[in-house]
């Protein structure tokens, strides 16, 4: 048992729940003869310090187009949902591709061909996407997104920036590969 939960457990039984009878066991003796805690306070007890919070972090690539940069980042979806965590990252409503990028899903947000002039061109992909993109893999077995599988090397290599204005003409700037 922790170190910790078995000091405060003992302070609380020397202090608060000491019976008078000097034929009362120990904390430990109790617990190495029957193998539970006696009092229901030190179950409680025992489950408020032993309680953690477990962290969720999952990797993907974002593709960011405004800096023409692609970066690996860990989205924290401890305290959020995975899906507004998302949805910050894209600027706005999220929408996933029919098709997947080399394993990996792609999302991008859904109204960015109205919202942005910037996007970019994947290999794997036929057409520009508007706006920035996200990279994740994809679990078959549960359908949920977790850590991508490429690199940014290889997304880098996959990943072609475009800008596009529309006026009297219609200008499409190219980076390179």
């Amino acid at each position: 048992m922790n170190l910790l939960i078995q000091n405060v457990i003992e302070q609380l039984q020397n202090n608060f729940l000491s019976p008078v009878s000097p034929s009362r066991l120990t904390f430990a003796q109790y617990e190495n003869k029957f193998g539970i805690i006696k009092y229901p306070l030190y179950i409680c007890i025992v489950k408020l310090i032993t309680h953690k919070k477990t962290i969720v972090m999952t990797k993907g690539i974002f593709i960011d187009v405004e800096n023409r940069k692609i970066e690996e980042v860990l989205l924290d979806t401890t305290n959020v949902p995975q899906y507004k965590v998302i949805q910050n990252l894209v600027g706005g409503n999220m929408e996933y591709l029919p098709t997947q990028i080399k394993g990996n899903d792609l999302i991008i947000n859904e109204e960015g061909r109205y919202m942005f002039e910037k996007g970019f061109v994947i290999e794997g992909w036929n057409d520009k996407l508007y706006g920035s993109g996200l990279l994740l893999g994809f679990d078959e077995n549960t359908g949920n997104n977790i850590d991508t599988t490429l690199s940014v090397e290889e997304v880098s290599e996959m990943v072609l920036f475009v800008e596009v204005r529309i006026g009297e003409g219609e200008f499409i700037e190219v980076s390179s590969w």
